[in-house]
């Protein structure tokens, strides 16, 4: 590879990749592994500099394994070489299988290179020409950017290989392998248009190019310059056709105020005169006669020949794009609705955090309806009157065929621009946890706890959006926790996780229901703060909640969609909370991350790209986003402190010491026991079941045992702790201690210890 031979030009420009096996990746390497770069992602390329760096090297590839059917094989692979992403104004010409095996040139390829004169290398292969030019001629070429099997003509040459020379030409969307052998020298860019006009009139004609309309003749474009009787009279009788169209004649006496800009309400005025004629004078007429040309300010950019070419040819152009029927109407196909687009200039994609439509080349000001009628509007005043409901339903498979996740290709672009960072050590000193006295002993422990909850809730956002290039998965990975940060009221709690996402991904104060329009705006954030939570943890709503936290889908039915659809989730809840008792329920409280904080410093400054940077690094390295066992248990034990005891649960404390954390020493006993032992200090109105809950509530379990080895059934026993005061308690003969394995008996005070 000679550097030296790339067009200074071409090195300056970010449009560099390397390639394994012609497949483009990005030019960074990152824990010894690529990723593919996109022709249509410019942040997936890099410079010249980051690829060459990389050319020649070895990374690591997951390969599957047939056995097991996980990528779990590990294989070294070389980077083969560099590859350059055609964008605007690059235009790529292939001539493919030109030099045969004797090393002779295809005269017709030949012909193609001096016309050309730019840069010019032979391919990897040794059998074909890669032509790269500069300058911006539309070539007219399909959505794709590309156009391809253009035969070449065989003469007074030996063909040597089976299949026949042929080119294919691209403008944007498609990388190409660049091996900077030079042909004859040829190593500078032609910036000239002239030669891609002459490849257009020789290759792109209507005989060669199945993308053209075999009926239309060429535009020729005549200026209204001069006064003519015709020309005047036939834009009178179109005048008087359109005088009843309201969009037409409001633009015609020069009310724009409905578009976006006076361009667009050129193309619509246009584009309905152009239903009526095929004469350019005549629609150079019409607009010379309205108020945007006569009052307006409209008349300098009408008067540039260019601007007023350009948009009369389109208008023109427009009407050979759509496919019609025998008699000349317009088929109301997906395909005549995405080329109506392409007219427009609209692409349109599928927002998976919205769930709708998106138009993806503009900044979008208003809901996808606002454009949906302007399209609509369009395709009347030219004729095609399609359906708008069918239009609407068009519109929304096309844009599913291309849907995108706003936050996951933020992480990418986090990912791929990573510089060493200890954001996440700077994240966690910023928060003082409250860790109580009576647990100094267990301080680290806790903490440790507390530091693990917090990287693996923001671990969890990464696993549920990240995922792959399906963005339509049904399910997410399954997910657990919701971070809470408990403490005193103004110290920055709901702030601090605002700042965890950029602008426009956080939800504050939000309150979940069943209600489709409260799930749809609630799950089009990344990251939402639950509103209320001390009410919403309340027992009649915790069972919605709870499933809620940790649901792996959404499901309903999205506008333009005849029935309702289900989505992989990509939302994580946190919640902040004053109060020291908010859990109102006695089960499933693991999925409350519960984190007592005293104060929380919003001054430090966090980078947060580099942040997300290090926490898609620490996913990728396959770091688990739910709690062990261990964290499990203590997290248990210290949401017992948060849980919302009333007198029963009172009355048990003080019959049992729950202060005993070896549960090894804690007995054993029937709910009726349990009841006799409480009976004398509750009223009359305590049922069985405001007891079971407590016992719940405080950390008591309830399960089968066998109390004597050769019994048939297990018996249904609370573990509950050691009585406090025997003196003065009713005996019962249903508490049991549990010592070598067997179950004795308590029938006296002076058993219980």
């Amino acid at each position: 590879m000679n550097i030296d031979n790339i067009p200074q030009e071409l090195k300056e420009k970010n449009i560099w990749c390397v390639n394994v096996d012609k497949v483009p990746y990005r030019p960074v390497l990152m824990y010894n592994k690529l990723k593919k770069a996109k022709a249509n992602k410019p942040d997936t390329w890099g410079k010249l500099e980051e690829a060459l760096q990389l050319v020649g090297n070895t990374y690591i590839e997951n390969e599957r394994n047939k056995d097991t059917g996980k990528w779990d094989i590990q294989t070294n692979r070389t980077i083969s070489g560099l590859s350059m992403m055609i964008t605007e104004p690059y235009t790529f010409i292939d001539l493919d299988h030109v030099i045969n095996d004797k090393g002779n040139l295809l005269p017709s390829a030949e012909e193609i290179i001096k016309q050309c004169n730019s840069y010019t290398e032979v391919s990897v292969s040794g059998t074909g020409i890669h032509i790269i030019l500069s300058g911006v001629y539309d070539l007219k070429l399909n959505e794709t950017g590309k156009h391809k099997g253009i035969s070449l003509a065989i003469e007074n040459w030996e063909q040597t290989e089976d299949i026949k020379p042929n080119i294919e030409i691209y403008q944007s969307k498609r990388s190409v392998v660049f091996t900077t052998n030079v042909y004859n020298g040829m190593n500078a860019l032609n910036d000239d248009i002239e030669p891609l006009k002459w490849f257009e009139g020789k290759y792109l004609t209507k005989a060669n190019n199945p993308l053209k309309n075999d009926n239309i003749e060429p535009i020729e474009f005549i200026a209204y310059t001069e006064f003519n009787a015709e020309v005047e009279a036939e834009a009178g009788r179109i005048l008087y056709k359109l005088k009843n169209n309201k969009k037409f004649m409001d633009i015609f006496n020069g009310d724009i105020s409905s578009y976006d800009s006076g361009s667009e309400a050129d193309m619509v005025m246009c584009g309905t005169v152009a239903r009526y004629t095929d004469d350019t004078r005549v629609i150079d007429c019409i607009y010379r006669r309205s108020q945007m040309y006569i009052s307006g300010d409209r008349h300098k950019k009408w008067d540039r020949p260019d601007y007023k070419e350009r948009t009369i040819k389109k208008a023109l152009e427009n009407k050979t794009k759509l496919k019609r029927n025998e008699k000349g109407v317009p088929l109301h196909t997906k395909e005549n609705t995405e080329a109506i687009l392409n007219i427009l200039g609209y692409d349109v994609g599928y927002d998976v955090l919205l769930n709708d439509v998106c138009i993806t080349n503009i900044n979008q000001k208003h809901d996808i309806g606002y454009y949906i009628n302007k399209i609509y509007s369009y395709c009347r005043s030219i004729g095609f009157n399609i359906k708008k409901n069918d239009l609407e339903e068009y519109i929304y498979w096309l844009a599913r065929e291309r849907p995108y996740n706003r936050f996951r290709e933020y992480l990418l672009t986090c990912e791929s621009s990573k510089s060493p960072s200890e954001e996440f050590k700077k994240l966690l000193n910023t928060i003082e946890y409250d860790i109580p006295i009576s647990e100094v002993q267990e301080y680290e422990e806790i903490k440790t706890l507390y530091d693990s909850m917090v990287l693996k809730f923001l671990i969890s956002i990464v696993a549920i959006n990240i995922g792959d290039d399906d963005l339509f998965r049904k399910e997410s990975p399954n997910i657990e926790g919701t971070l809470i940060l408990k403490g005193p009221q103004g110290i920055g709690k709901t702030t601090w996780f605002r700042n965890l996402v950029p602008k426009g991904f956080f939800k504050e104060g939000a309150i979940l229901n069943d209600h489709k329009d409260t799930k749809i705006e609630t799950y089009k954030y990344i990251l939402v703060e639950l509103g209320e939570l001390e009410t919403t943890t309340r027992k009649e709503a915790t069972g919605f909640l709870k499933n809620e936290l940790t649901r792996t889908s959404i499901e309903y039915r999205v506008p333009y969609a005849k029935s309702s659809i289900k989505f992989a989730r990509h939302t994580m809840f946190c919640g902040t909370v004053n109060e020291d008792t908010f859990l109102k329920d006695s089960t499933g409280n693991r999925r409350f991350w519960v984190i007592p904080v005293k104060s929380i410093d919003l001054d430090t400054q966090i980078n947060i790209n580099d942040l997300w940077a290090e926490i898609v690094t620490t996913f990728r390295l396959g770091c688990i986003w739910y709690l062990d066992r261990d964290e499990k248990q203590l997290l248990e034990q210290l949401n017992k402190n948060y849980v919302d005891v009333n007198y029963i649960g009172m009355v048990l404390e003080s019959t049992f010491d729950f202060t005993e954390t070896d549960k090894n020493k804690w007995l054993y006993a029937r709910t009726e026991a349990v009841i006799d032992l409480i009976r004398d200090s509750l009223s009359k109105n305590t049922t069985k079941n405001m007891i079971i809950t407590q016992l719940k509530m405080l950390g008591c379990e309830y399960s089968g045992v066998r109390l004597m080895r050769w019994d048939r059934k297990k018996t249904k026993l609370w573990k509950i702790p050691p009585i406090k005061n025997v003196i003065n308690l009713r005996c019962s003969s249903d508490i049991y201690k549990k010592s070598n394995g067997e179950f004795i008996k308590l029938f006296s005070h002076n058993n219980i210890k």
